[in-house]
C-alpha cells in the first residue's frame, strides 16, 4: 500500500526491515518500516537523515520501547511522521511531530479503512493487515 502510494506521488521510497537508519553516532535503528523522502539521505551503508515515516510494528518483546524510548528519540531527532502497527490488537497509530513531541493525528483498530490526514489519498485497508 506504501509502495504504491508514495510511488504514485514521487513523494518518497519505501524501505522495509533490516534497513539501518543513522541519525547520530549514538542512534542507530532498524525500523520495521521507513519512507525516505530525499534520495540524497540514502547511501550505500544506511540511511543517513531522518526518514519522512518511521512505522514500528509492535511484539510482545519491543512494545514498551517502541512506545517509549524509541519514539522519543525519533521526535528529538527529527522524524516527522512515525506510526504504531499493533498486530495483538489490531491497531494503527498515525502520529506527527508538532512542537518536538509526537502528537496522535488518527488511529482505528479492526477491518476498517484508514485514510492519512497529512497525505491526500492515502487510505490504509486495516482488514488486509490482519489476514
Amino acid at each position: 500500500m506504501l509502495e504504491d502510494y508514495f510511488d504514485g506521488i514521487g513523494g518518497g521510497e519505501v524501505f522495509v526491515a533490516p534497513t539501518d537508519v543513522i541519525l547520530t553516532d549514538e542512534d542507530v535503528f532498524v525500523p520495521d518500516l521507513l519512507v525516505v523522502g530525499d534520495p540524497t539521505d540514502v547511501t550505500d551503508r544506511a540511511i543517513e537523515a531522518p526518514p519522512l515515516l518511521v512505522v514500528e510494528i509492535l511484539s510482545p518483546s519491543t512494545r514498551r520501547q517502541d512506545r517509549g524510548i524509541k519514539a522519543a528519540r525519533y521526535a528529538e531527532l527529527g522524524v516527522p511522521h512515525y506510526w504504531i502497527v499493533d498486530p495483538d490488537h489490531e491497531r494503527v497509530e498515525f502520529f506527527r511531530l508538532e512542537d518536538g513531541s509526537y502528537r496522535l493525528i488518527a488511529s482505528a483498530a479492526g477491518a476498517v479503512s484508514l485514510a492519512h490526514p497529512t497525505w491526500n489519498g492515502l487510505v490504509l485497508d486495516l482488514g488486509a493487515l490482519w489476514t
